[in-house]
């Protein structure tokens, strides 16, 4: 949230891995206060939360691996429209689509 009126600014950047990694300790960061001498900072929830996450690590590492993992698996990632096999799959999709409604109409055309 940027105030120009008031000369103020509120953002909080929250990171996303674009790999697989195994540990993440990312962290969001904030920046407040005036447009002329802003605040930045890691954001205190975010920062309280990854250590949490690392403290439970160190009383059972199964947890570590299991919260702070990213394995890249998810469907919604901003970076799947832009890998190269996803952008192909996509395409090739969609051709075959394409190939299917010829082949419909031609059907169709030959029936009538």
């Amino acid at each position: 949230n940027i105030s120009l009126p008031d000369q103020k600014v509120k953002i909080k950047l929250k990171p996303s891995s674009k790999d697989t990694s195994l540990l993440k300790f990312d962290t969001a960061i904030k920046i407040t206060g005036d447009l002329s001498d802003p605040s930045i900072g890691p954001d205190a929830a975010s920062l309280g939360l990854t250590s949490l996450k690392a403290l439970a690590g160190v009383i059972n590492p199964a947890f570590l691996l299991v919260t702070m993992s990213d394995l890249g698996l998810s469907e919604n990632h901003p970076c799947h429209e832009f890998l190269p096999e996803q952008k192909k799959e996509h395409e090739e999709a969609v051709e075959k689509k394409k190939q299917e409604r010829i082949e419909a109409l031609k059907d169709k055309k030959t029936n009538e």
